[in-house]
């Protein structure tokens, strides 16, 4: 449901959100205050790196239908109100009927009257 422009974008402003370069830049600068060896430091920011990947590929995986399942809801939701709009004017339909049937009952009655008087 999602077309395929709405996609890459929601994507992309994944992407951009979980590997923001001053962010990640900052992780970079904060594990060299580490009394780590650099060998263990550079373990520590692909560990990471790794989780943001996992993080980013669970939303891409999920977000989607997420989106799909909200435009559902909307569909439905103006439906319904379509619905309720168009029963308000049935019912506002049905009064006027009911209406107009009481004046021709009553012309008909008086008509009916008219006639016995002629005859």
């Amino acid at each position: 449901m999602l077309n395929k422009l709405m996609e890459e974008t929601l994507f992309e402003m994944i992407e951009t959100t979980i590997f923001n370069k001053e962010g990640l830049q900052d992780i970079k600068e904060s594990t060299k205050l580490f009394k780590l060896p650099n060998d263990q430091k550079k373990e520590l920011l692909k560990s990471f790196l790794f989780y943001l990947n996992r993080i980013y590929e669970e939303m891409t995986e999920k977000l989607p239908f997420f989106f799909e399942h909200l435009l559902i809801q909307q569909e439905l939701l103006e439906y319904s109100d379509s619905e309720e709009k168009l029963s308000n004017s049935e019912q506002s339909l049905r009064i006027k009927l009911e209406n107009r049937e009481e004046v021709l009952s009553l012309i008909g009655a008086r008509l009916q009257r008219i006639f016995k008087k002629l005859e």
